[in-house]
């Protein structure tokens, strides 16, 4: 069920792991400090290239 729904479940949630990813970045700095493992994401797009169902 989460396989075929995953584009839609993804859909719904991208904004709060957007949120939740900007907060997390700025608690630890690197809204400040350049660090290459948490890069500047302004948009769901971008972050959903980050993010993979393993």
């Amino acid at each position: 069920s989460l396989m075929q729904n995953w584009e839609q479940l993804q859909q719904s949630l991208l904004p709060s792991i957007l949120d939740y990813y900007k907060q997390e970045r700025q608690d630890l700095g690197y809204d400040i400090e350049v660090n290459e493992n948490y890069p500047l994401v302004e948009t769901t797009n971008e972050i959903s290239e980050m993010i993979r169902l393993d």
